[in-house]
C-alpha cells in the first residue's frame, strides 16, 4: 500500500511543481518558479517532520518522498544558478537556501502546534 500511495504523491508533486515553475517563469530572467517550489517543499518538509510523521510511515513516505521529492528540483535549482553565473547565481543560491532553511523552520513551528 505504501508504494501505491508514493506513486499517487509523485504523480501529484510533478505537475504541480511544473505548472508552479511555468507561472512564476514565464517571460523573467530570474528563477522564481524555482525558488517558490523549493521553499513550498522546505516548508511542507517541516510540518511533516514534525507533525505527519507521526501519522505513520505510509503518510509521511507519500507526503516526504513521493510529493515533496517530484515537487521540489534541487538540481534545477543547481543548474539555473551555476547557469546564472558570478553575483547573480550566489545571490540566488543564498536566496534559496536562506528562505528554505526558514521556511522548514515555520514548517516545524507549525507543526508541532497542529
Amino acid at each position: 500500500m505504501t508504494a501505491l500511495l508514493v506513486a499517487v504523491g509523485a504523480a501529484i508533486g510533478c505537475p504541480a511543481r511544473y505548472l508552479v515553475w511555468w507561472a512564476f517563469n514565464s517571460r523573467e530572467l530570474f528563477a522564481w518558479g524555482t525558488l517558490a517550489v523549493n521553499v513550498a517543499a522546505s516548508l511542507l518538509l517541516g510540518v511533516t517532520a514534525a507533525h505527519v510523521t507521526a501519522a505513520g510511515p505510509s503518510a509521511s513516505a507519500t507526503i516526504t518522498i513521493a510529493f515533496c521529492g517530484a515537487f521540489s528540483t534541487y538540481s534545477t535549482f543547481a543548474v539555473e544558478a551555476e547557469g546564472m553565473g558570478g553575483r547573480r547565481g550566489a545571490m540566488y543560491a543564498s536566496l534559496t537556501l536562506a528562505t528554505g532553511l526558514a521556511a522548514a523552520a515555520i514548517g516545524w513551528q507549525v507543526g508541532t502546534s497542529i
